[in-house]
């Protein structure tokens, strides 16, 4: 998978103190866009989609304030970088982001299953978390949020696994469902490895 290449390339830098600081600002550029956009897919299934409408409407209350959580992460083991989270995110987050908005709005929003999905699909294991905790030389406080979607995250999929046997998606929804994917999947790799080509400083 490209994203697993491209943060393959990110892992091997850890050891620099920019980095997963850097990291932590993109997951949460990334992590506070995700309430507000399941909440426009909300809206605009409303009763066409009664059944995607209530997946929805749970997952948004198990997602509030998450974001939250990361930037007191930051803000305790990596406060230097706390003045970009308030920066306007990077095109390619945007990119990432603004694509699901356009085919909730023009298509369906089931398109945000898509994303949902490559975003909860890899929980972070502890032991990956225990090696870039190693290397980084970060105190426990950066993990945080890292550690608790590596638990809350299997469950999600398994949310999102019965979902989409329910939703019995035709052929068209199914590929949107597959094009958001893949789109977020290549656009996550490029997120990466921008951080590669220019760390945040």
């Amino acid at each position: 998978m490209a994203t697993d290449e491209a943060f393959e390339r990110v892992l091997q830098r850890c050891h620099e103190p920019q980095v997963f600081p850097s990291v932590l600002v993109l997951l949460h550029q990334i992590m506070r866009a995700s309430v507000p956009l399941m909440k426009r897919a909300y809206d605009r299934a409303g009763r066409g989609s009664p059944i995607l409408a209530d997946y929805l409407r749970c997952h948004i209350e198990e997602e509030a304030d998450h974001d939250e959580w990361l930037r007191a992460d930051i803000s305790s083991a990596c406060p230097q970088v706390l003045p970009l989270l308030d920066r306007p995110s990077p095109p390619a987050v945007a990119a990432v982001v603004g694509a699901q908005y356009y085919w909730i709005e023009h298509c369906d929003p089931v398109a945000v299953l898509g994303y949902i999905a490559v975003l909860e699909g890899f929980p972070p294991q502890d032991a990956l978390l225990d090696d870039i905790k190693r290397r980084s030389g970060l105190p426990e406080t950066a993990f945080r949020t890292c550690r608790k979607h590596g638990e809350l995250d299997l469950d999600h999929r398994k949310d999102l696994d019965r979902l989409l046997d329910r939703l019995d998606l035709t052929e068209t929804r199914y590929e949107l469902v597959g094009c958001s994917a893949s789109h977020t999947i290549l656009g996550l790799a490029r997120c990466y490895v921008a951080l590669c080509e220019e760390p945040t400083t």
